[in-house]
């Protein structure tokens, strides 16, 4: 399987997500890490929508190391727990 190239410095620039990690973009963050961010969804679908992202941009799931996508999920599975219990 062939994994493209992590994008280029422009491209990382238009990044929301890279932005709000830098804190270059404001956001309402509820969770993280030294790997993480979980932030509140500018345009939720529903109340309580968040979106977790990794701090570190990658441009495919695929190219997200596997111990990362483990803790990704593991972090999701305890927000949404908290999530619904609030």
């Amino acid at each position: 399987m062939r994994i493209p190239k992590i994008y280029g410095r422009s491209q990382l620039a238009s990044c929301p997500f890279c932005s709000i990690a830098e804190g270059k973009i404001k956001a309402a963050i509820i969770y993280q890490d030294t790997d993480c961010i979980a932030a509140l969804d500018i345009r939720p679908a529903t109340k309580g929508h968040v979106i977790l992202f990794p701090k570190k941009h990658y441009p495919l799931l695929s190219a997200v190391p596997d111990d990362l996508v483990g803790k990704l999920f593991i972090t999701a599975n305890r927000l949404g727990k908290t999530l619904f219990e609030k």
